[in-house]
């Protein structure tokens, strides 16, 4: 059963941790055909303290060089709450399910996104409900959607290259303004991923209303995908962090990415 609700709210609890992996898009054609699938899974941390991002932030070459366990050390050390999630995200071409690990319950929200539809589910298992919109679609890939990309924020590489986690990366720092430091580590070695999660990052800022903030981080794509990546916001007082643990190319069920059936469908005009 399908109802539909104008302009009603949607409580979309996913949407911080998809700005938390939002990668950035690449600048027009420099996108390869999307031929990924299987596996891809990540770990994250999100926490709050003026303090600690104020210091990071005054310090942005020391970003990159800084471990998701360094950042849990200085949080613990300052006696502020870290928050954790890990999740895992089911790719084929521009299909993609979001499901956190380790759920073994099976009761936590999921995302299910067909980005070249533009047909986008959120599943709560919990509530048998499903909401539903079209939205976006991937379109003219040249501009990621039909949004118009921002000129180049200061981005610069550090000169090194490092394994992280299995991957061959390359170190690059990104100032958006005097209180916003990005530091990510990017491997060639994942191009056929980078498409779709570009299409995340749209999506992820478009339900966040973060705007061109948001949309500014869209220039590294180009240069890599991002195995880790740390922000630092001193504005906010909120530093947050994800990299890749894992990586399986395997084929996948042919019903991967179809919502449950039984459950109650609404859809959302927006």
């Amino acid at each position: 059963m399908t109802r539909m609700y104008h302009g009603a709210p949607v409580r979309f609890v996913l949407v911080r941790s998809l700005l938390l992996v939002a990668v950035p898009a690449a600048a027009p054609g420099t996108l390869g055909a999307q031929a990924f699938e299987g596996s891809v899974t990540m770990r994250e941390l999100y926490l709050e303290s003026a303090p600690l991002s104020a210091a990071l932030v005054a310090e942005p070459d020391r970003l990159p060089h800084l471990s998701l366990a360094d950042l849990e050390m200085r949080a613990d050390s300052a006696g502020v709450p870290v928050e954790r999630t890990e999740l895992t995200y089911y790719v084929s071409g521009s299909r993609l399910r979001s499901v956190p690990t380790g759920d073994s319950s099976g009761s936590a929200e999921f995302l299910i996104a067909d980005f070249a539809a533009g047909l986008y589910r959120v599943v709560d298992p919990a509530q048998t409900l499903i909401v539903e919109w079209r939205g976006r679609s991937a379109g003219d890939t040249t501009t990621i959607g039909g949004y118009a990309l921002p000129d180049d924020p200061d981005i610069s590489a550090i000169g090194q290259s490092r394994e992280v986690n299995g991957f061959l990366c390359d170190g690059w720092v990104m100032r958006r303004g005097p209180a916003i430091v990005e530091a990510s580590w990017l491997t060639a070695e994942l191009d056929d991923l980078t498409r779709t999660f570009a299409h995340l990052a749209l999506l992820s800022e478009e339900l966040s209303g973060s705007g061109e903030s948001g949309r500014s981080i869209l220039r590294l794509l180009d240069r890599g995908f991002p195995v880790r990546t740390v922000t630092a916001d001193a504005d906010a007082g909120l530093i947050s962090a994800a990299e890749v643990t894992a990586v399986e190319r395997r084929a996948l069920a042919a019903d991967a990415f179809d919502p449950p059936p039984g459950y109650l469908t609404v859809t959302v005009e927006r």
